[in-house]
C-alpha cells in the first residue's frame, strides 16, 4: 500500500515536471540546438585534423598512402574505407603511436561507426559528425541542470541552457568530428562537482563520497579525451586554493578535494610513466610552439584568446565573401559589445552578491585556467591560445557567469534586453552554420571550381605538394574528398614528394598534364618542360597553388 502510494506520487511529480512551464522551455531550447547542429552537418569539406581522427578511429593508419608516386583519388582516400577486422586495442594502439591525442574519442567513434556501415566505399562523414553533435547537444540539458542544482535559479538555468544552445563556439565544435564537444561535456560535469562540493561547504555540509567518486571518474575521462583537460583541472585546484585563502575550508572537505586531485594525478603520471612511448607527440605539435622574435608575436596571445572569448557570445558574417557583409557584421559586432559588456559586468558584480560562493568559484575558475593559457604561452612556449578550440577548458564556466550576469542585467527594459541578446547568440549560430564565421582553414570546395575553370581541355591534372607530416595528407585528401563527392574531374591524380625530386617523379609522365603545386614554399622547384602560369586566381584558404603546363615529351629528371 505505502509503496503504490510512493509510486503514485512518483508519477505525479514527474508528471507536473514535464508540463511544467520551465521544462517546456529546456525542451525548447534543446530542440532548437538540436536543429543548429544537425543543420549542414556535412556541408564543410572535413579537413586534416577530422582526417585524422577517422582514418585511426577506423584502425588505419597513413601509411598505405605513397610517397614520391603519381597516385589516384582512390588510393589517397583508402585509408577512410571501413576495417572490418579493426580492434579497440587497434585503436589504441595507433593512437598512442602516431597521434598525440588520448585514444578514449577514437575508440567511442570506432564504435559508433560499426553501428552504422556506410554504402559508400568510404565512411560516412554524416555519422561521423552525428557523434559529436549528440555530445553537444546532451550538453545543454547538462549545463542546465548544473546551474540550477548549484544556483538554484530557473532563471539561471534557462539562460545557460540558451546560452549553450546558440553559442557560436559551441555549435562551431559540435559540427566537427573531434573530441572537443565531448571534453565540453566532461568539463561541464567537473564542474559540476566543484561547485556541488562548494555549495555543501555553504551550507556546512560534508559532500558525500559518490560526489567524490563520480568526479574522479568525470577527470580521468576527461584525461583520456583530451590531455588540455589538465588544465580544468589545474584551474579548479587553483580555485579551490584561492577559496580557501579568502573563506578557508573544512578539515574533511580539504581531505576529499585532495582525494579527487590526487586520483587525477595519479591517472596522469601513470599514463605518462608507463603508456605514452618516449618523445610522443614532439612532431605533431611543432605549430603551437610560441615565437617570441619581434612584438607581433607577443601581442598575438591576447588577441586570440579575446577571439575565443568574443565569438562564444557573438559571431555575425565576418567570413562572408560580399566586403558590405563583412562590415556591415563587423560595425553590428562593435555596437552589440559596447552595448552589453558594461550590463555583464555590472550582472557578474549583483550575481556575486546574490550567490557569491558560486560566482566567486566560477569567476576563480575561469580566470585561473586563462592564466595557465597565458603561463604555457609566455613562460613553457607553447601558444596554445592559436588554437580556439583548446578554449574548451572553461569554456562552460562562461557560459554560466554569462547567464548570471544576463539574470542579474541592470537594465530597465530587461525582457527586451534578453530577447535582443538571444536574437544575436541564435544568428551568431546561423553564421557558423552557414560557413560564413569559424571557416575550415582548409577549403577544397573552393579549390575544386578552379581547377574546372582553368585545366586545359583533354589533358590530365596532377595536385602535388611537398610532404613533410601527416598534414599534407589531409590537405590532399580534403581535395580528393570534394572530388569523389562532387564526381568531378576523374583524370585528376596526386603526387607528395619526399625523398625523390618532383622533376624525377614527373618524368615517369607518358602525357601532356596540368600541375597544380600546393604549397611549394616560396622557392619553387625547377621543373623541366613544365611552364608557369600566372594569371590571377583566387586566393584558397589553406591552399596556395602554382599552375603548370607541361609536356611530356622531353620531360628529363632534374632535382629541384
Amino acid at each position: 500500500m505505502v509503496i503504490d502510494l510512493l509510486f503514485v506520487e512518483g508519477e505525479k511529480k514527474i508528471f507536473q515536471i514535464f508540463r511544467s512551464t520551465q521544462f517546456r522551455l529546456l525542451l525548447f531550447w534543446t530542440v532548437l540546438g538540436t536543429i543548429l547542429r544537425l543543420t549542414q552537418l556535412t556541408a564543410k569539406p572535413p579537413w586534416t585534423d577530422e582526417f585524422a581522427t577517422l582514418v585511426f578511429s577506423l584502425g588505419n593508419d597513413f601509411k598505405s598512402v605513397p610517397l614520391d608516386q603519381i597516385i589516384s583519388i582512390e588510393t589517397l582516400l583508402q585509408p577512410l574505407q571501413p576495417n572490418p577486422s579493426a580492434s579497440v586495442s587497434d585503436i589504441i594502439s595507433l593512437v598512442i603511436h602516431q597521434d598525440n591525442h588520448p585514444p578514449l574519442y577514437f575508440v567511442l567513434t570506432h564504435l559508433w561507426l560499426n553501428l552504422f556501415p556506410s554504402g559508400d566505399p568510404y565512411i560516412s562523414l554524416w555519422f561521423s559528425r552525428l557523434l559529436p553533435a549528440l555530445f553537444g547537444i546532451f550538453t545543454i540539458p547538462s549545463v542546465y541542470v548544473l546551474t540550477l542544482r548549484t544556483f538554484t535559479s530557473l532563471e539561471i538555468a534557462n539562460l545557460t541552457a540558451m546560452l549553450m544552445a546558440f553559442s557560436p563556439y559551441a555549435v562551431f565544435l559540435s559540427q566537427e568530428a573531434r573530441q572537443y564537444s565531448l571534453a565540453i561535456l566532461l568539463v561541464t560535469f567537473s564542474l559540476g562537482c566543484l561547485l556541488t562540493a562548494i555549495k555543501q561547504v555553504d551550507q556546512k555540509k560534508t559532500f558525500s563520497g559518490w560526489l567524490v567518486f563520480f568526479w574522479i571518474g568525470v577527470n580521468s575521462l576527461g584525461l583520456l579525451t583530451h590531455y588540455f583537460f589538465s588544465l580544468t583541472i589545474a584551474a579548479q585546484v587553483l580555485a579551490l586554493l584561492i577559496f580557501y585563502l579568502r573563506r578557508g575550508l573544512p578539515v574533511q572537505a580539504i581531505k576529499r578535494f585532495l582525494v579527487v586531485f590526487v586520483a587525477a594525478a595519479t591517472t596522469g603520471l601513470i599514463w605518462l610513466k608507463f603508456v605514452l612511448p618516449k618523445g610522443y607527440g614532439q612532431s605533431m605539435t611543432s605549430w603551437i610552439h610560441q615565437d617570441n622574435s619581434n612584438l607581433l608575436s607577443l601581442v598575438n596571445p591576447v588577441f586570440q584568446l579575446l577571439g575565443a572569448w568574443l565569438t562564444m557570445l557573438c559571431l555575425l558574417p565576418v567570413e562572408s565573401p560580399y566586403l558590405p557583409i563583412v562590415l556591415l557584421s563587423g560595425l553590428l559586432m562593435l555596437f552589440f559589445f559596447i552595448w552589453v559588456i558594461p550590463g555583464l559586468y555590472w550582472g557578474i558584480k549583483a550575481g556575486l552578491k546574490t550567490y557569491p560562493f558560486m560566482v566567486e568559484m566560477t569567476l576563480s575558475f575561469t580566470l585561473s585556467a586563462i592564466c595557465l593559457f597565458f603561463l604555457l604561452t609566455y613562460l613553457v612556449g607553447i601558444d596554445i591560445t592559436r588554437g580556439a578550440r583548446y578554449s574548451f577548458v572553461y569554456f562552460p564556466a562562461v557560459i554560466i557567469l554569462l547567464g548570471v550576469a544576463l539574470s542579474c542585467f541592470s537594465s530597465v527594459s530587461k525582457k527586451k534586453d534578453l530577447i535582443i541578446v538571444s536574437l544575436v547568440v541564435f544568428f551568431s549560430a546561423i553564421t557558423v552554420v552557414f560557413n560564413l564565421g569559424y571557416q575550415k582553414y582548409y577549403r577544397p570546395d573552393l579549390l575544386i571550381p578552379i581547377l574546372e575553370s582553368n585545366s586545359s581541355p583533354g589533358v590530365m591534372r596532377i595536385i602535388a605538394t611537398p610532404y613533410k607530416s601527416l598534414v599534407q595528407i589531409g590537405e590532399m585528401m580534403g581535395i580528393a574528398w570534394v572530388l569523389h563527392q562532387d564526381k568531378t574531374l576523374p583524370d585528376t591524380h596526386f603526387l607528395l614528394w619526399n625523398h625523390l625530386p618532383i622533376s624525377q617523379t614527373l618524368a615517369g609522365v607518358t602525357s601532356n598534364f596540368d600541375l597544380w603545386l600546393i604549397d611549394s614554399s616560396s622557392t619553387l622547384p625547377k621543373l623541366p618542360n613544365c611552364q608557369l602560369r600566372s594569371q590571377r586566381l583566387p586566393f584558397v584558404n589553406g591552399y596556395p597553388f602554382h599552375r603548370y603546363q607541361c609536356h611530356h615529351s622531353n620531360v628529363e629528371s632534374k632535382n629541384n
